[in-house]
């Protein structure tokens, strides 16, 4: 990756999680949703009001037992309300069984896996996402194109991308069912709300527009091309004296995180000088040998 002439990843927020020497290499390119809501329309109006989430069947990473609760905790003063999660996974028997204890087994359906997922959109009304964690979650993105406002964790990354508070749906600040459903209750109680963010949320989702998104991918791939033979690593490679070479790519390879580390930068220093140190003097030498082969 220290050699690599650009790193991609899904969401801004993933580039603090690479060392300082690599930010600056790297550049935010989405996924692209591979269904896409062709018609002006917004969301049907033709059934019960739904919940919507779509996801693997797998906790913690999803935490949908946190959708569980906040839902329980919510059917009584929503009874027009029902929520659908749609996927697979190996923790439907758990799910299932914590849909008996809670209560909702007329309110909650576990639809599995489905090839054709858009008509589970076009019929909800909201959508929910209440992973712990995410890379760039398409389902969500899929439900925006849809015109679905939604509802997620402000400390999910991926998740908290997607979703601008306020705009196109709410993010709850705490991991909890009572944060959960705290912005759940704020949509389903307000219609105007619902189709305002969902309307918006058609708006943003042009950010994933597929030849926007590979449009980017090919100013990419020019900039690198255009770069060959220019990088660090080619003119290192260059340098006749072996240990100046090595030296310089083990710099290049893999250099120190800075960032607020004083020992790293000490150290960096040294070895910054110690290869100036050697590339004067090698230079020093050519030049003196070009000056002895002249008077010959």
């Amino acid at each position: 990756m220290a050699a690599s002439d650009a790193i991609v990843v899904l969401c801004k927020g993933f580039i603090t999680s690479l060392p300082t020497f690599l930010q600056r290499r790297t550049v935010v390119i989405p996924n692209f949703p591979y269904l896409a809501n062709k018609s002006n329309s917004l969301i049907s109006q033709t059934h019960r009001k739904r919940i919507l989430t779509v996801a693997r069947l797998y906790e913690p990473e999803k935490q949908l037992s946190i959708l569980l609760h906040a839902f329980a905790s919510l059917k009584d003063n929503f009874p027009g309300w029902e929520c659908h999660i749609c996927g697979e996974g190996p923790h439907r028997n758990y799910y299932e069984t914590l849909i008996t204890d809670l209560g909702v087994n007329n309110r909650i359906t576990l639809p599995g896996a489905m090839e054709d997922i858009s008509a589970e959109y076009a019929e909800a009304d909201l959508f929910t996402l209440p992973s712990r964690y995410e890379g760039f979650p398409l389902a969500l993105a899929e439900a925006q194109g849809f015109g679905l406002p939604a509802v997620g964790f402000a400390a999910c990354p991926g998740v908290n991308e997607i979703i601008v508070h306020g705009e196109n749906g709410l993010l709850a600040p705490e991991m909890t069912a009572e944060s959960l459903a705290k912005q759940l209750r704020t949509l389903m109680t307000d219609e105007q709300l619902r189709q305002r963010m969902g309307t918006r949320a058609r708006e943003l989702s042009a950010r994933y527009d597929r030849d926007r998104v590979l449009d980017q991918w090919e100013v990419l791939f020019r900039r690198v091309v255009n770069r060959k033979k220019t990088t660090d690593l080619d003119s290192i490679a260059s340098i006749e004296d072996p240990d100046i070479r090595g030296t310089l790519r083990t710099l290049v390879t893999n250099p120190l995180d800075t960032k607020d580390n004083t020992e790293s930068k000490r150290v960096l220093n040294m070895l910054r000088s110690s290869v100036k140190h050697h590339i004067n003097l090698h230079m020093s030498r050519l030049s003196l040998s070009k000056k002895e082969f002249s008077k010959k």
